[in-house]
């Protein structure tokens, strides 16, 4: 166990405080309805709900975009061990509801009474801390109990070492306490260098990412779909909202004009819309197909509509062209990152929503093609039309979602050894 810095050991006074002052002070926000009164009891570290047997990996996501790429972690990590269970702290204005092996909770004030409660309960195995915003009593007292802690770097890109307390010497006495740090970026190496963390414990990665999750799809399936299309080119129109549907039937209409064979097939958001979608293609002079391809596709047929959203990586592997719903309307695009992996050129609006930060970094790397209107989209979608192109485009956003692949493998391999080693000992 290393020992405490003296700035440690002035935050440790601080966090030894009657609990009495704590519970006041959030007993104030329940008052004024800054928090919940659940949201209370979890900030003093009252377990609301049960641990489970087995291992438990505990994460902390500074954000939503790290929320997300600790889900999808999460995701490989029970492929390998599927007994484990997760828990996820994050500072997320609203916690996401809990789900099979994840459990969401409030992290616990920076004070002993509540830090021991939190801990005593949940007794994880390892914990991976991403995102920077750094505790100092808690991850003490982690250390101190011998659980391994990960750091991994905001999945924004923001570089940076933090404490909420000002203390002499307290910021690399923080940092110290992390068996491995995982960097995006060599300035981040130079900054935790600099904290004195040991250069045999830092490891530089890309960043970690939401769109890190494995995708499997069932490949005879998408052989029988491709054959009803023969040689006819495709573009998919994924989560299509109401308010985007004559957007996109339009494109598909000047799409036509230059491939006069192209298909357009559609999954709504609503399936209810089905009305006005079909409405918008027959104004247009387009023969629409809903439902299954049992039947078989007519060359006659220039629309087909396929309700089932869970299908949506099986369509992004067959069409090389996809638009993102809900990117041109107020509610916000889906996950770009399936369409990514897959190797779909992505069309998107200028609206992302929850996946903004995705939208952004893939970008940055030129793997998207952004329209702001229906005029735009036509153009887009003619554009993209060319072969060439929209592989460019696929490629660059498979390398992208690739890399961030290999930075989850290589967290996910020193989870795997950590859990490894605590069993041996346990054993």
């Amino acid at each position: 166990m290393s020992p405490m810095s003296r700035s440690q050991q002035a935050l440790l006074f601080l966090a030894r405080l009657p609990e009495s002052r704590v519970e006041a002070r959030l007993d104030r926000l329940v008052e004024t309805g800054a928090i919940t009164s659940k949201e209370r009891d979890q900030r003093l570290g009252y377990a609301q709900s049960p641990r489970g047997g087995g291992e438990l990996v505990w994460f902390h996501a500074a954000g939503e975009e790290e929320c997300r790429a600790c889900v999808a972690l999460c995701a490989r990590l029970f492929e390998d061990r599927p007994e484990t269970q997760a828990l996820i702290t994050t500072r997320v204005d609203q916690l996401p509801p809990s789900q099979d092996q994840i459990t969401y909770v409030r992290l616990p004030v920076e004070s002993l009474q509540a830090v021991g409660r939190f801990l005593r309960h949940w007794d994880p195995d390892c914990l991976v801390w991403t995102g920077g915003g750094y505790r100092p009593t808690l991850l003490y007292e982690v250390h101190k109990r011998g659980v391994p802690c990960l750091s991994v770097d905001s999945v924004v890109g923001d570089a940076s070492i933090d404490v909420p307390v000002h203390l002499p010497g307290l910021l690399p006495a923080t940092m110290r306490l992390f068996d491995e740090a995982f960097c995006s970026e060599t300035r981040a190496v130079a900054l935790w260098r600099r904290a004195g963390v040991s250069t045999d414990r830092i490891v530089l990665t890309g960043p970690l990412e939401d769109g890190t999750r494995h995708i499997r799809i069932d490949e005879t399936k998408r052989a029988e779909i491709a054959e009803h299309f023969g040689t006819r080119p495709v573009w998919y129109a994924a989560a299509l909202r109401s308010d985007e549907i004559a957007s996109v039937v339009s494109a598909h209409a000047t799409g036509l004009r230059r491939s006069h064979r192209l298909i357009l097939v559609v999954d709504l958001e609503n399936p209810q819309d089905v009305g006005e979608l079909i409405a918008a293609c027959v104004s247009n002079g387009m023969n629409v197909q809903t439902g299954n391809l049992h039947l078989g596709l007519s060359d006659a047929v220039q629309v087909l509509f396929m309700p089932n959203q869970s299908a949506h990586p099986l369509w992004f592997r067959i069409a090389p062209v996809s638009y993102m719903g809900g990117s041109l309307s107020r509610e916000g695009a889906i996950d770009p990152y399936p369409a990514a992996a897959m190797g779909s050129a992505i069309l998107h609006g200028p609206n992302g929503g929850e996946h903004s930060g995705g939208y952004a970094r893939l970008q940055k790397v030129r793997a998207t093609r952004l329209v702001r209107n229906a005029r735009e989209l036509a153009v887009g979608l003619s554009d993209l039309l060319s072969p060439d192109l929209a592989a460019e485009l696929a490629h660059a956003a498979w390398e992208s979602t690739s890399a961030g692949a290999e930075t989850a493998d290589r967290i996910l391999d020193s989870i795997l050894q950590t859990l490894d080693g605590r069993s041996e000992v346990r054993s």
